[in-house]
């Protein structure tokens, strides 16, 4: 799987931009608009399944946001 984005960049949890990626509603919006809208990408859609794959664990896991 791709490495989390903010590893990459140096944020660590629980920082307020680690938060922030970890919002259930941006690869949400992602996969509703690459389902409606014209984009024709399958990687798009993908990478929007894997991040929800990852919050979901993470927060299974109890390492990530409790609330959004």
């Amino acid at each position: 799987m791709f490495p989390d984005v903010t590893r990459l960049a140096g944020i660590r949890p629980p920082g307020a931009p680690h938060r922030a990626v970890h919002r259930v509603w941006i690869p949400l919006a992602v996969l509703v608009g690459y389902t409606f809208g014209p984009i024709v990408w399958p990687p798009l859609f993908t990478a929007g399944l894997g991040r929800l794959t990852r919050i979901a664990l993470a927060r299974t896991l109890g390492r990530g946001p409790a609330s959004s």
